[in-house]
């Protein structure tokens, strides 16, 4: 792990905000709980909410009403939006890393891990200690609980 260098920034209310990287770009709306992390070129666009001691990192881009939470991570090329209305929701220790695409009220919780270049749209819950990758796609009001594995197999081996 390299050293990142910036500052602890102001939050909105001017309470103590947490830890951007000077290479992250992080809007004025968002909030920061004071022992999060936003680092390399991570990007938080509108009123993202980043609390606990979540860490964003990579190319990771966060839009509207998200909120990572707990000791949850959010790496790589991932892609958060949610303009639907509720809160896109990354809590416990959950892992969103790769080149992953979550849009809308999706919840991930507890220890899953969601990879690869998975997408997860509308209002999806994966709970437990669930897994999502490679090129899955899951839509609509689908819940994924009881440590499930959702990864298509490879063909053409």
């Amino acid at each position: 792990m390299r050293v990142q260098t910036g500052s602890f920034r102001p939050n909105p209310d001017q309470s103590q905000g947490g830890f951007v990287a000077a290479t992250a770009v992080v809007s004025t709306e968002s909030y920061l709980g004071p022992e999060a992390q936003v680092c390399d070129s991570a990007q938080l666009i509108g009123a993202v909410k980043i609390l606990d001691r979540a860490i964003i990192s990579g190319r990771a881009q966060l839009k509207g009403d998200v909120v990572v939470s707990g000791s949850a991570q959010v790496s790589g090329d991932a892609n958060l939006w949610n303009d639907l209305g509720g809160e896109l929701l990354v809590t416990d220790d959950a892992k969103v890393f790769g080149q992953t695409l979550l849009h809308g009220a999706v919840m991930v919780t507890g220890t899953s891990e969601i990879f690869g270049a998975a997408s997860l749209y509308d209002f999806v819950q994966v709970h437990g200690y669930s897994r999502v990758c490679s090129r899955s796609v899951l839509t609509d009001d689908l819940i994924l609980t009881d440590d499930s594995t959702y990864c298509p197999a490879k063909r053409g081996l």
